[in-house]
């Protein structure tokens, strides 16, 4: 196992953790939901952040010049107590859509979950191929889930988000473009792209918090919940 060295060494230092999240405390959290995690990535390809100082990390998403991924053979070797946050990458057909809420720095919490409900009660929601949502916090968005009800191309997916979302959002919100500023919100359609990537739910984000699956509560969902 990768237990830490140095476990009170600080991988983040934020708001959230004034105190910081240390190296040993990233540790325990990922060996209590390994198995919850492994499941979650499913044999697809994963991109790890390792922290190499205060928040300050390198991406790591090949292992021997090769695409890998985490499972029970390789998980405790892999995860250390600087591997806070892990991403999935998309294959080449996909059985959900999904949409990464991203707010410019002004958005407030109540303006981000009045997206979600007009994204949930889209004409996609009608869509017959769409079978339920899910709904996973980010570091400060959400990553908005269709579920299909069949395995979709993922260029073809793309192509209808971006249809779809511009014609009922164009004017409201940005479609599909990078660093939104004060009271923009993007959706972002990175996480339904071939290789595309997006947070593990249930792994931490950049800055330490949960990516957590608050489908049932995303209305009452506050931040500091997602606290480790």
């Amino acid at each position: 196992m990768s237990i830490p060295e140095n476990p009170n060494t600080i991988v983040i230092q934020n708001s959230y953790y004034p105190k910081g999240l240390t190296e040993g405390q990233v540790w325990v959290y990922y060996q209590k939901n390994k198995s919850d995690i492994i499941q979650e990535i499913n044999k697809r390809p994963v991109l790890m952040f390792i922290f190499i100082d205060i928040n300050k990390w390198i991406i790591k998403r090949k292992l021997y010049n090769n695409i890998y991924t985490l499972h029970n053979n390789n998980y405790d070797k892999m995860i250390s107590g600087r591997t806070v946050s892990i991403s999935i990458e998309q294959k080449k057909i996909t059985d959900n859509w999904i949409i990464d809420i991203d707010p410019g720095s002004s958005v407030s919490e109540s303006t981000l979950k009045e997206c979600i409900e007009n994204i949930k009660n889209s004409t996609i929601s009608k869509l017959s191929d769409i079978k339920g949502i899910r709904i996973i916090s980010t570091a400060k968005g959400y990553h908005f889930y269709f579920l299909l009800k069949k395995k979709f191309d993922i260029n073809t997916s793309r192509k209808i988000l971006f249809k779809l979302l511009s014609s009922e959002f164009s004017g409201k919100y940005l479609i599909n473009k990078k660093n939104p500023s004060g009271f923009e919100i993007n959706l972002d359609l990175t996480p339904t792209t071939f290789r595309g990537s997006h947070t593990v739910p249930g792994a931490l984000t950049r800055n330490g918090l949960i990516a957590m699956d608050c489908t049932k509560f995303w209305e009452s969902f506050n931040r500091k919940q997602a606290i480790i």
